[in-house]
Parts: structure tokens; sequence; C-alpha cells
């Protein structure tokens, strides 16, 4: 099998994997955020042994088919507006030196499009008639820490697993192919 032939054939599997995790999110709710950051890790993935512009088409094609096909919308939101790009993202952000301002613009992304996706929610699906902006603004502001706090984990999280699997796991599975 050709490389460019491997590439597609991984992403694409590794595509609908992502979509199969988001669908099963209407099975188990509960599994709201575990799915969609593992989507995410599946993307890191997908840019380790693809490139940025097969994650990105990937990222895309995902974002558009579980828009269409996923029943819940807020999984589907979570992946379209962070956790689908953010791998693709995060290769650039960390190579941005002082580390804090790599950190900074890190914490920009997410809060950014953790209160786009929300906004989108907010007018689309009728978020507030559930009751979600009546807790007042320490409500919001206590959801932003901890949201920022498990951000901050699961960036260091994304960080770590993705240097295991290319030092570690990459050959294994794929062969000792070198990008």
């Amino acid at each position: 099998m050709s490389k460019k032939s491997f590439e597609l054939a991984f992403a694409g599997i590794a595509s609908a994997l992502c979509i199969a995790l988001e669908f099963s999110v209407g099975i188990m709710p509960l599994f709201l955020y575990v799915f969609t950051m593992a989507s995410a890790l599946i993307m890191s993935i997908i840019m380790i042994e693809c490139g940025p512009k097969l994650a990105l088409c990937s990222y895309l094609s995902v974002a558009v088919l579980s828009l269409a096909l996923v029943p819940d919308k807020e999984a589907c939101l979570m992946f379209s507006c962070f956790f689908g790009y953010y791998p693709i993202a995060r290769k650039y952000l960390v190579r941005i030196r002082p580390r804090l301002i790599s950190g900074i613009l890190r914490l920009a992304v997410f809060n950014i499009s953790v209160t786009c996706s929300y906004l989108i929610l907010i007018r689309l699906v009728g978020l507030e008639a559930a009751g979600f902006s009546s807790g007042g603004a320490w409500y919001i502001a206590l959801l932003y820490i901890l949201g920022n706090a498990a951000f901050v984990a699961f960036d260091i999280l994304l960080g770590r697993i993705t240097a295991i699997y290319s030092q570690k796991y990459r050959g294994r599975f794929f062969g000792r192919r070198k990008k």
C-alpha cells in the first residue's frame, strides 16, 4: 500500500470512529465530555500520521457529517467548535515562545470556542429555557474557572499522550514510517 493510500484510509477510518463516538453520546449521555475528548485524541493521531492537511480535511468532514447525522447537537458543537480542530492548532500554538504567551493563547482559543459554542446552543437549542443562565454571573464565572482548569488538565494530557504515542507506539502500529 502506498503512503498516500495508507494516510487516506487511516484518516477515513479514524474519522468514522470519531463520528461513532459522537453518535454514542446519544446512547450514553453521561460520556459527553469523555467521548468528545477521545475524538480530540483521535484527531491528534491523524495529525501525527497524516499531517495537517489531511487532519484538517478529516476535521471538516467529521464536523459536517456529525451535524447531519448525530442526534446530540451539543456533542457536535463541542467537536466542531473546539475538540476537532484544537489538536491541529495545538501543534502550532505550542511552538510559540515564550511558553507563557503560548499558554495564554491556548486558553484564549479555548474560552472563545466555548463561549461561541454555548452562544450557538442558547440560540438554536434554547438552553436558557433549561435554566442555564438563571444562576447569575457568579455561576457563569464558576463555570469558566472550572472549565479552564479542566482545559489545562486536558491540554497537558493531550500533549503527554501524543508524545507517548509518537515515541513508543507509532512504530508498533504502523511500522517505522518517518514523517
